[in-house]
């Protein structure tokens, strides 16, 4: 299972930033973020602040303490209404990994009851230490965003039909060059096999590097699905000369 560790300041209860940004700092952790419906272990690690440049230090706490985590929406912390909570924290690792864990779920009927349609929505927690005969407690808040869940077991999208692109919407080109004959002023292209007309037929000429420029002076007549005829502005006179044509059906 994939966990998750908040830092917690004990020297700022009473609802003062109170979350760390990590072991090693000294600085205030920004608003962390859950999603809706998630359940995943929390690792709590209750730190104390060293001088400026040093790491802050694990924090045991009294034999028997209870520690609560409950979250309410944060215009309702008079509501009578959890939208989580979890109170089966244990005291795990030794040194500077001295930790309370539990699995914190976020899948339930409250929460999701108010996060309704809402992208996200803004809790308050409270992680409250208690000792072990409650006669004693302190209470450290945050405030934490919890994002609504995109994924909720639906089933996989149905495949799009016709696929996408649809075959009709695909643009097809054929393209090919002609070797022009040195004592013809047209030149004849066949076999392009198309199911009618084509739309467009652009051509260009390539000419030897010593040689005159050729201009090609258009089709002669329409293009048909088998091909087209090519007129030119004069014989090439020599070989080396080049059609290029493009076909859009």
């Amino acid at each position: 299972m994939f966990d998750a560790s908040l830092y917690i300041d004990v020297d700022r209860p009473g609802g003062q930033p109170c979350l760390l940004d990590g072991k090693a700092s000294a600085a205030i952790q920004a608003e962390p973020t859950m999603a809706q419906a998630d359940e995943f272990l929390l690792k709590l690690f209750f730190r104390r602040r060293g001088v400026a440049g040093t790491n802050s230090t694990a924090v045991q706490l009294d034999a028997g303490a209870v520690v609560i985590l409950a979250a309410k929406h944060v215009d309702e912390l008079g509501s009578e209404t959890l939208l989580f909570s979890e109170a089966g924290f244990t005291k795990e690792g030794t040194g500077d990994d001295l930790h309370y864990e539990a699995v914190l779920s976020l899948n339930t009927d409250e929460l999701t009851a108010k996060i309704g349609n809402n992208k996200t929505i803004p809790v308050r927690i409270d992680v409250e230490v208690q000792n072990a005969g409650n006669t004693r407690r302190l209470t450290y808040q945050f405030d934490l965003t919890v994002s609504h869940q995109v994924y909720g077991g639906e089933a996989d999208p149905t495949p799009g039909t016709p696929p996408y692109p649809h075959p009709d919407l695909i643009v097809q080109k054929i393209r090919g060059t002609v070797d022009l004959a040195d004592d013809e002023d047209e030149v004849e292209v066949t076999g392009l096999g198309l199911d009618e007309a084509p739309a467009q037929v652009l051509l260009t000429i390539r000419k030897p590097s010593a040689a005159a420029p050729l201009i090609v002076c258009g089709l002669v007549g329409d293009p048909t699905d088998d091909g087209f005829t090519v007129a030119l502005s004069a014989e090439p006179g020599i070989e080396g000369y080049k059609l290029d044509y493009l076909v859009i059906p």
